[in-house]
């Protein structure tokens, strides 16, 4: 297996020709364009210090609901 990036273009091209439909293939394409322009870039702190309190990691906030 070869790493092989894709423009937006070619990626959406190669999404279609494997079925997806016209809607799917574009939001998998922004998402990855968002992704590599740092959407999920961890923020330490950020968060925070915006909401005045200390924060933690979804799964250990769900840990607390059972």
């Amino acid at each position: 297996m070869v790493y092989q990036p894709l423009t937006a273009e070619q990626e959406r091209e190669q999404l279609l020709s494997h079925g997806l439909d016209e809607g799917t293939a574009g939001f998998l394409v922004a998402l990855n364009t968002d992704l590599g322009h740092g959407a999920m870039t961890p923020t330490p702190g950020d968060l925070a210090r915006l909401i005045n309190r200390s924060t933690e990691p979804l799964a250990a906030t769900l840990n607390t609901w059972s």
